[in-house]
């Protein structure tokens, strides 16, 4: 009898209400025990932009290992490690939470991807290397229960049976959708033209590298992605190019300048050059010697025509200023640190360069702990010479403490020693992390503004 007093409404009501209070009941558990992730914002990218790189969903104020690791083009192995404590929210969030151990220490946003080392059983001083600038770089990124970062650096996370809570594959790109490469073989010229995503006209810009020999795009492919059309140039030990530093001759920097000042996509004013070490007095020779060079960045280098002898155009030969091997300073593994090995330049004025008499814009990138050689001092002898001549406003210096011998692109892995080919052993490059990564960033932007702004012409004066 008494179900007949129950309304069919009132039954639909109560369960509804009961069931809504199971669903809310389990959000609730779900949400408490939502899974470990890690995420990368963002996700792919280029290689000179920052990323966000958050852990959510771990205990609260626990400690953990996060580790990033990638494969070079010669398949070296480096890794980067770092403990970290999550928040009362189970969240660890490197922008804004300090690394209390492992490969860096303190607030290092980056130092995941930027202070990544060769893994201890692959090559002995490596440095990294960029063969495809095709091919995305891929790095792996693991999170694990524990401050277990030491203990992974010595057997790896496999040898020791540990299984990260969460993981994550993040893309960092070389090159910008929409660019073009070009393998250059004319001539005498040997390099790959990289060009900006769409038609042009562009800044040019000749791109070289140092002692290091062969040829290097990892930075001609960036400055195409940031609207300069680029020639990434060998010059000595690629393909049929000698394959020493002995000498070298104007007439081939000249045919690459003006192959480059030629292509319809690049502003035929005249063009730029980049170089570092060997290769940045090398571009100094050529704001000297050829018209067609406005504007050049030189980093790390000598004011003097270092190691090699170059011949000019008229014949005429610039001596090498040399250096004596007796002032090395040998480090543990027979690594050198070459600070003071040159020449001074005041006992050899016959091989400095006559950057007072360039006639475009110079920017000079010194890092002030380049243990290569003296950069400052060289930084030094060019501002004293413009400054006599009358005409210091042709150049800018840049300089930055704790930066080493090898600036480059923003994030592109720190390396402070490396094999070097020619001298056959470990060198000390200098630099410390966090310091030369800044430098990295600052520099990038401000090359690319002064290459911009000396190399677009001027609108008003087409009319």
């Amino acid at each position: 009898m008494f179900r007949h007093f129950i309304r069919k409404d009132s039954v639909s009501r109560v369960l509804s209400s009961f069931l809504r209070s199971l669903s809310s009941s389990s959000q609730v558990k779900i949400s408490e025990k939502m899974a470990p992730s890690v995420t990368v914002t963002p996700d792919r990218c280029l290689q000179d932009v920052p990323v966000t790189l958050r852990v959510t969903g771990l205990s609260k104020n626990e400690h953990y290992t996060i580790s990033s690791s990638i494969n070079d083009s010669k398949g070296v192995t480096f890794v980067a490690l770092a403990h970290y404590r999550s928040d009362e929210t189970g969240t660890i969030d490197v922008t804004k939470q300090p690394a209390l151990g492992g490969h860096f220490l303190g607030l290092f946003p980056m130092g995941l991807f930027f202070n990544i080392m060769p893994n201890k059983s692959d090559y002995k001083h490596h440095r990294f290397s960029y063969k495809d600038v095709t091919k995305p770089l891929l790095f792996d990124i693991a999170v694990y229960e524990g401050s277990f970062a030491p203990h992974i650096a010595m057997m790896s996370a496999e040898g020791m049976g540990l299984t990260p809570v969460c993981t994550v594959e993040h893309s960092r790109l070389l090159q910008a959708p929409g660019s073009k490469r070009i393998i250059v073989n004319e001539g005498k010229i040997r390099g790959v033209l990289h060009l900006p995503p769409g038609r042009g006209p562009f800044p040019g810009v000749v791109d070289m590298f140092g002692s290091a020999g062969g040829l290097m795009e990892h930075r001609s492919s960036l400055l195409a992605a940031r609207g300069i059309a680029a020639l990434a140039l060998a010059f000595f030990d690629y393909e049929d190019l000698p394959k020493t530093l002995d000498n070298f001759h104007m007439s081939y920097f000249e045919e690459a300048v003006n192959y480059l000042a030629s292509r319809e996509e690049v502003y035929g004013d005249g063009v730029g050059a980049i170089s570092v070490s060997k290769g940045g007095d090398l571009v100094l020779s050529m704001a000297r010697h050829l018209p067609l060079v406005k504007a050049g960045v030189v980093i790390n280098c000598c004011a003097a025509n270092a190691v090699s002898t170059l011949t000019l155009n008229d014949g005429t030969v610039i001596p090498a200023l040399k250096f004596d091997i007796s002032r090395v300073r040998l480090l543990r593994d027979g690594c050198m640190d070459a600070h003071d090995m040159m020449d001074d330049l005041a006992d050899y004025p016959e091989c400095a360069i006559e950057v007072e008499r360039i006639p475009g814009d110079i920017m000079w990138i010194v890092g002030v702990d380049d243990k290569n050689w003296d950069s400052v001092g060289h930084a030094q002898v060019a501002v004293d010479r413009y400054k006599k001549a009358g005409r210091d406003h042709k150049l800018q210096v840049l300089k930055y403490e704790g930066a080493g011998h090898l600036i480059e692109p923003p994030y592109t892995p720190f390396c402070d020693l490396s094999y070097h080919k020619v001298v056959r052993t470990g060198m000390v490059w200098g630099g410390q992390p966090k310091q030369h990564c800044q430098a990295q960033v600052d520099s990038w932007q401000r090359i690319q503004d002064f290459f911009h702004d000396r190399l677009t012409p001027d609108p008003k004066t087409k009319l």
